[in-house]
Protein backbone atom coordinates (compact mmCIF):
# COMPACT_ATOMS: atom_id res chain seq x y z
CA UNK A 1 0.00 0.00 0.00
CA UNK A 2 2.95 2.56 0.95
CA UNK A 3 5.04 1.54 -2.16
CA UNK A 4 1.07 2.30 -4.31
CA UNK A 5 1.10 5.51 -2.54
CA UNK A 6 4.31 6.61 -3.09
CA UNK A 7 4.46 5.33 -6.90
CA UNK A 8 1.19 7.63 -7.36
CA UNK A 9 2.76 10.51 -5.65
CA UNK A 10 5.57 10.50 -7.97
CA UNK A 11 3.49 9.78 -11.07
CA UNK A 12 1.63 13.15 -10.01
CA UNK A 13 4.90 15.17 -9.54
CA UNK A 14 6.01 14.16 -12.38
CA UNK A 15 2.98 15.50 -14.41
CA UNK A 16 2.65 18.60 -12.44
CA UNK A 17 6.59 19.37 -13.32
CA UNK A 18 6.03 18.43 -17.33
CA UNK A 19 2.76 20.79 -17.12
CA UNK A 20 4.04 23.55 -15.55
CA UNK A 21 7.62 23.39 -18.37
CA UNK A 22 4.96 23.03 -20.96
CA UNK A 23 3.10 25.90 -20.28
CA UNK A 24 6.67 28.15 -19.37
CA UNK A 25 7.56 26.90 -23.02
CA UNK A 26 4.80 27.86 -24.72
CA UNK A 27 4.93 31.48 -26.18
CA UNK A 28 2.14 34.26 -26.86
CA UNK A 29 0.04 32.91 -30.03
CA UNK A 30 -0.14 36.86 -31.30
CA UNK A 31 2.58 38.81 -31.94
CA UNK A 32 2.52 42.44 -33.66
CA UNK A 33 5.14 42.82 -36.60
CA UNK A 34 6.89 45.43 -38.38
CA UNK A 35 9.01 45.34 -41.90
CA UNK A 36 11.30 48.44 -42.07
CA UNK A 37 12.92 47.87 -44.93
CA UNK A 38 9.29 48.89 -46.60
CA UNK A 39 9.95 52.35 -46.04
CA UNK A 40 13.00 51.93 -48.76
CA UNK A 41 11.07 49.82 -51.23
CA UNK A 42 10.32 51.01 -54.69
CA UNK A 43 6.88 51.68 -53.46
CA UNK A 44 7.71 52.85 -49.65
CA UNK A 45 5.12 52.19 -47.31
CA UNK A 46 4.38 52.00 -43.96
CA UNK A 47 3.43 48.32 -43.42
CA UNK A 48 2.50 46.56 -39.72
CA UNK A 49 1.33 43.04 -39.56
CA UNK A 50 0.16 40.63 -37.38
CA UNK A 51 1.04 36.51 -36.77
CA UNK A 52 -1.23 34.50 -35.62
CA UNK A 53 0.11 30.88 -34.25
CA UNK A 54 -2.64 28.13 -35.20
CA UNK A 55 -0.77 25.27 -33.46
CA UNK A 56 2.47 24.18 -31.99
CA UNK A 57 4.05 24.45 -35.68
CA UNK A 58 2.00 26.60 -37.75
CA UNK A 59 1.09 30.01 -37.89
CA UNK A 60 -0.83 32.85 -39.92
CA UNK A 61 0.64 36.25 -40.75
CA UNK A 62 -1.17 39.11 -42.33
CA UNK A 63 0.27 42.64 -43.43
CA UNK A 64 -1.08 45.53 -44.53
CA UNK A 65 0.73 48.42 -45.77
CA UNK A 66 0.06 52.22 -47.30
CA UNK A 67 2.45 54.59 -49.42
CA UNK A 68 1.62 58.45 -49.50
CA UNK A 69 3.50 60.53 -51.92
CA UNK A 70 5.29 61.92 -49.17
CA UNK A 71 7.27 58.46 -48.25
CA UNK A 72 8.32 58.25 -51.99
CA UNK A 73 11.59 59.96 -51.47
CA UNK A 74 12.54 57.27 -49.57
CA UNK A 75 12.79 54.94 -51.90
CA UNK A 76 16.51 54.25 -52.35
CA UNK A 77 16.91 52.35 -55.82
CA UNK A 78 13.88 53.56 -57.31
CA UNK A 79 13.68 54.55 -60.94
CA UNK A 80 10.72 56.74 -61.88
CA UNK A 81 8.67 59.40 -60.22
CA UNK A 82 4.61 60.34 -60.29
CA UNK A 83 3.70 63.59 -59.46
CA UNK A 84 1.08 62.23 -57.28
CA UNK A 85 1.23 58.57 -55.76
CA UNK A 86 -0.90 56.59 -53.73
CA UNK A 87 -0.32 52.81 -52.96
CA UNK A 88 -1.32 49.74 -51.16
CA UNK A 89 -0.01 46.46 -49.81
CA UNK A 90 -1.61 43.48 -48.89
CA UNK A 91 0.53 40.37 -47.68
CA UNK A 92 -0.78 36.63 -46.34
CA UNK A 93 1.22 34.02 -45.46
CA UNK A 94 1.13 30.46 -44.16
CA UNK A 95 4.43 29.13 -41.79
CA UNK A 96 5.26 25.83 -40.37
CA UNK A 97 7.97 26.04 -37.86
CA UNK A 98 10.40 23.20 -38.31
CA UNK A 99 10.54 22.65 -33.94
CA UNK A 100 7.39 22.55 -32.32
CA UNK A 101 6.11 24.04 -29.09
CA UNK A 102 8.56 26.92 -28.78
CA UNK A 103 6.99 29.02 -32.32
CA UNK A 104 10.10 30.37 -32.40
CA UNK A 105 13.52 29.20 -35.18
CA UNK A 106 13.82 28.18 -38.63
CA UNK A 107 10.61 28.00 -40.76
CA UNK A 108 9.23 27.35 -44.17
CA UNK A 109 6.21 29.74 -45.76
CA UNK A 110 3.72 30.08 -48.50
CA UNK A 111 3.37 33.90 -49.37
CA UNK A 112 0.65 35.61 -51.77
CA UNK A 113 0.56 39.58 -51.89
CA UNK A 114 -1.10 41.97 -54.08
CA UNK A 115 -0.05 45.42 -54.64
CA UNK A 116 -1.97 48.66 -56.66
CA UNK A 117 -0.48 52.05 -57.26
CA UNK A 118 -2.15 54.76 -58.73
CA UNK A 119 -0.67 58.15 -59.48
CA UNK A 120 -0.39 61.09 -62.01
CA UNK A 121 2.75 61.28 -64.76
CA UNK A 122 3.60 64.26 -65.99
CA UNK A 123 4.78 63.70 -69.50
CA UNK A 124 5.32 66.61 -72.49
CA UNK A 125 3.46 66.41 -75.46
CA UNK A 126 3.77 68.23 -78.85
CA UNK A 127 0.02 69.53 -79.59
CA UNK A 128 1.34 71.31 -82.71
CA UNK A 129 0.09 74.50 -80.99
CA UNK A 130 2.46 77.42 -81.01
CA UNK A 131 5.24 74.44 -82.22
CA UNK A 132 5.94 73.52 -78.56
CA UNK A 133 5.48 70.56 -76.22
CA UNK A 134 2.96 71.16 -73.44
CA UNK A 135 2.96 68.50 -70.37
CA UNK A 136 -0.09 66.42 -70.12
CA UNK A 137 -0.67 64.48 -66.52
CA UNK A 138 -1.52 60.87 -67.48
CA UNK A 139 -3.22 58.77 -64.59
CA UNK A 140 -1.12 55.70 -63.83
CA UNK A 141 -2.74 52.76 -62.78
CA UNK A 142 -0.10 49.44 -61.57
CA UNK A 143 -0.86 46.01 -60.11
CA UNK A 144 1.32 43.23 -59.12
CA UNK A 145 0.17 40.01 -57.68
CA UNK A 146 2.10 36.81 -56.79
CA UNK A 147 3.95 34.74 -54.41
CA UNK A 148 6.50 33.05 -52.83
CA UNK A 149 8.22 30.64 -51.49
CA UNK A 150 10.50 31.03 -48.54
CA UNK A 151 12.45 30.09 -45.65
CA UNK A 152 14.00 32.28 -42.79
CA UNK A 153 14.95 32.40 -38.68
CA UNK A 154 12.79 33.84 -35.65
CA UNK A 155 14.59 34.34 -32.55
CA UNK A 156 14.24 36.59 -29.37
CA UNK A 157 16.13 39.56 -28.52
CA UNK A 158 18.34 39.36 -25.69
CA UNK A 159 17.36 36.27 -23.71
CA UNK A 160 17.83 32.88 -24.33
CA UNK A 161 14.94 31.24 -26.77
CA UNK A 162 14.12 28.29 -24.65
CA UNK A 163 14.49 30.24 -21.62
CA UNK A 164 11.33 30.25 -19.78
CA UNK A 165 10.87 33.89 -19.67
CA UNK A 166 12.01 34.88 -23.23
CA UNK A 167 11.83 37.84 -24.43
CA UNK A 168 8.92 39.76 -25.86
CA UNK A 169 11.02 41.55 -28.89
CA UNK A 170 12.02 38.90 -31.48
CA UNK A 171 13.58 39.95 -35.04
CA UNK A 172 12.14 37.69 -37.97
CA UNK A 173 15.10 37.35 -41.39
CA UNK A 174 13.81 35.68 -44.32
CA UNK A 175 14.42 35.25 -48.08
CA UNK A 176 12.20 34.04 -50.50
CA UNK A 177 11.63 33.02 -54.45
CA UNK A 178 8.46 32.83 -56.49
CA UNK A 179 6.84 34.57 -59.73
CA UNK A 180 4.87 37.96 -59.79
CA UNK A 181 2.57 39.39 -62.86
CA UNK A 182 2.83 43.08 -63.48
CA UNK A 183 0.19 45.20 -65.14
CA UNK A 184 1.12 49.30 -65.72
CA UNK A 185 -1.31 51.26 -67.86
CA UNK A 186 -1.96 55.15 -68.46
CA UNK A 187 -4.81 55.93 -68.73
CA UNK A 188 -5.77 57.93 -72.66
CA UNK A 189 -6.21 61.95 -71.88
CA UNK A 190 -8.56 64.03 -73.81
CA UNK A 191 -7.98 61.71 -76.66
CA UNK A 192 -4.43 61.46 -76.63
CA UNK A 193 -2.08 58.43 -75.32
CA UNK A 194 0.54 58.31 -73.10
CA UNK A 195 4.16 57.21 -74.43
CA UNK A 196 6.84 56.58 -72.63
CA UNK A 197 9.00 59.11 -72.71
CA UNK A 198 11.83 58.55 -75.43
CA UNK A 199 14.88 57.66 -73.69
CA UNK A 200 13.61 57.39 -70.41
CA UNK A 201 15.02 55.31 -67.75
CA UNK A 202 14.85 51.50 -68.62
CA UNK A 203 13.78 50.31 -65.09
CA UNK A 204 11.12 53.21 -64.63
CA UNK A 205 8.80 51.08 -62.40
CA UNK A 206 6.22 52.77 -64.22
CA UNK A 207 7.26 51.88 -67.63
CA UNK A 208 3.77 50.35 -68.93
CA UNK A 209 3.89 46.35 -69.22
CA UNK A 210 1.97 43.37 -68.60
CA UNK A 211 4.36 40.46 -67.69
CA UNK A 212 4.99 37.40 -65.51
CA UNK A 213 8.54 37.72 -63.91
CA UNK A 214 10.72 36.07 -61.57
CA UNK A 215 10.65 37.61 -57.97
CA UNK A 216 13.25 37.46 -54.79
CA UNK A 217 12.24 38.54 -51.79
CA UNK A 218 14.36 39.33 -48.40
CA UNK A 219 12.93 40.96 -45.11
CA UNK A 220 14.13 41.71 -41.60
CA UNK A 221 11.26 42.50 -39.24
CA UNK A 222 10.96 43.58 -36.01
CA UNK A 223 7.90 41.94 -33.38
CA UNK A 224 6.48 42.00 -30.15
CA UNK A 225 4.74 39.56 -28.54
CA UNK A 226 1.86 40.57 -26.38
CA UNK A 227 -1.17 39.05 -24.27
CA UNK A 228 -1.08 36.67 -21.65
CA UNK A 229 1.05 33.44 -22.42
CA UNK A 230 -1.11 30.15 -22.97
CA UNK A 231 -2.20 28.09 -20.38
Amino acid sequence: MTLRLLFLLLTFSVNSIAQDTERAFRPRRLLLKWNPLTLFDTESMIQPGLEYFLSSRTAVQVEAGYGPLSLDRLSLFKQGKLDERQAWRVRSEFRFYRRPGTKMGRYWALEGFFMTVNGLKSVFISTFEGGRDEPVAFPIHKCVVGGHLKMGIQQAFGRKNNSRSPSRFLYDVYAGLGLRHEHVFAETVSGIRYLHPVGGQFFDVYRPTNSLSPSVTLGVKVAYSFGKSQR
